[in-house]
């Protein structure tokens, strides 16, 4: 998913996401928020912010985390656990710096994130 927000393909972004739909998976919708804004179209944006908090309720935790630079401590420490919880701050951590080639396009995109979950 997170190589269509990279090449700004809607298209296929939804395409795939619906194959996947039943699921609301954490990673797809952070990259379907990245694709938007990217594109930006904030309103689309916006309703994938919506879903993706609704499912992970550390999503605004994960946001002030980038934000302050705490994204390498907290790999550091899902590296001792061993793992890491599905749903969860962690979760989003984890497809951060899996995906940092993208998110590094776009440094302001956490701000706006932050404007939009009014932090």
């Amino acid at each position: 998913m997170h190589l269509y927000a990279a090449l700004e393909d809607a298209k296929a972004a939804e395409k795939l996401l619906k194959k996947y739909s039943e699921h609301d998976e954490g990673p797809l919708l952070l990259a379907m928020i990245l694709l938007y804004y990217k594109l930006d179209e904030t309103d689309q944006a916006e309703k994938y912010l919506r879903r993706l908090t609704k499912i992970i309720k550390d999503t605004r935790n994960f946001v002030r985390d980038v934000l302050a630079g705490r994204e390498e401590r907290i790999l550091s420490e899902l590296e001792q656990k061993g793992g890491y919880c599905p749903f969860s701050e962690e979760e989003l951590v984890m497809t951060y710096d899996e995906n940092s080639y993208v998110y590094d396009t776009v440094p302001v995109f956490f701000r706006w994130m932050a404007k939009a979950l009014k932090l």
